[in-house]
């Protein structure tokens, strides 16, 4: 086959792989087949090396061959001198790639980045210490490289540099970051995290709400993604007949996974955050109070939960209820920190911290329950199930 062609059909592979989950790994793999065979031809070829990294970063499996493939066509583009806003938005791409295996690497494969003479580090005492800078400087490269004219991509570079330096000064996640990841994850989100990551968190919800034995008449789904948490409830038969749903999510393309289902009243692109959302919601809860608020999986993006749980139990109706779960800080930092930001680029929170926010916005514990929310990299995330009702007469403490 012409080297044109074997790269042609091989990035082609690998987009197919972005919205294929079941041969997701096997296109992958067949890609990265086909890059390397382009490269035994033309070793030169800085495009079949970076999408050769690519294609093993998203294979998921080998994060050292997939910096030492993205190092060699950054090398290769800045010596090729060529500058125009395709090749520097290729750079931004290779260097944010590079940037997030490192972050990735584990201590063996920092030692090995530290032994092998011909990666670059950008310094040469600690392996780990090494490997760190050497993946702050990618990501900074990388933001700097984009400017203005790619913003999805500068914003999953600032929230992998928040990993890396392990922010503490940033109280959540980048709304564009978290559109753009679930705009990527649209397509196969059901398969990936039901099939592979066994997510669990909409019927540990339905559990926890039936035991409440009540009937909700206005039920708003934050965070809704593709609708799972509804289904669930509708399901469990959990809702009034005649119940008033509606749907809030930051990304398009899950909204429009969750417009199939039928099962909303109403479906709104936006901001939790925002007050303009809850503005376009009160006419929507006009004839049926808002008495539950399902958050599922939904706080992993924020660190600071105050913002959205005062605006939670300004909207919510005396007596309703307010159920969500958080990924749980470990028990080492929760009495220094309320929460934290993970290698995993999520939030973690402190149960106590919760508690205590809650109550001050004038709700009141009813249920705290550790689950397993779903399995990553083949290991439980450890999360925390909260409901929550408001009080009667609510009276924040300042």
């Amino acid at each position: 086959m012409h080297i044109d062609a074997a790269h042609n059909l091989a990035s082609l592979l690998q987009r197919r792989s972005g919205y294929n989950t079941t041969n997701r790994k096997s296109l992958l793999f067949e890609a990265a087949g086909l890059y390397r065979q382009v490269l035994r031809q033309d070793n030169e070829r800085w495009d079949a090396w970076a999408n050769l990294g690519s294609a093993i970063l998203h294979s998921e499996q080998a994060d050292l061959d997939a910096a030492r493939c993205l190092q060699r066509a950054i090398l290769l583009i800045e010596k090729s001198a060529q500058d125009n806003e395709q090749i520097r938005q290729a750079t931004a791409t290779a260097y944010f790639g590079l940037g997030s295996a490192l972050i990735r690497f584990d201590q063996d494969e920092a030692q090995k980045a530290f032994d092998d003479e011909d990666f670059i580090l950008l310094r040469f005492d600690n392996p780990q210490i090494a490997v760190l800078e050497t993946a702050q400087n990618a990501l900074r490269t990388a933001i700097a490289l984009c400017g203005n004219n790619n913003q999805v991509l500068k914003a999953k570079a600032e929230h992998a540099l928040m990993i890396a330096t392990n922010s503490t000064t940033s109280s959540r996640a980048s709304p564009l970051f978290v559109k753009a990841l679930f705009d990527d994850f649209a397509q196969d989100f059901d398969d990936r995290l039901i099939g592979d990551l066994q997510y669990r968190v909409p019927q540990l919800i339905a559990q926890a709400l039936m035991a409440r034995r009540r009937k909700y008449c206005g039920f708003l789904d934050a965070g809704c993604g593709t609708g799972l948490a509804a289904l669930e409830l509708i399901d469990r038969s959990i809702l009034n007949k005649n119940a008033t749903i509606i749907g809030v999510d930051l990304s398009d393309s899950m909204i429009a996974k969750a417009q199939v289902r039928g099962i909303y009243d109403a479906l709104l692109v936006g901001d939790l955050c925002d007050d303009s959302i809850y503005q376009r919601l009160v006419p929507e809860f006009i004839s049926n109070p808002l008495d539950l608020i399902v958050a599922a999986d939904v706080f992993c993006y924020l660190g600071d939960l105050e913002p959205l749980l005062s605006r939670f139990s300004q909207n919510l109706s005396i007596e309703g209820d307010l159920i969500f779960t958080v990924e749980t800080l470990n028990s080492n930092n929760q009495n220094t920190e309320h929460w934290a930001l993970g290698p995993s680029g999520r939030y973690a929170h402190s149960p106590k911290y919760i508690a205590n926010l809650a109550t001050s916005l004038g709700l009141s514990c009813i249920e705290l329950q550790s689950i397993v929310a779903r399995l990553e990299n083949s290991k439980p995330v450890n999360s925390t199930l909260f409901l929550f009702q408001k009080k009667k007469n609510p009276q924040r403490r300042e």
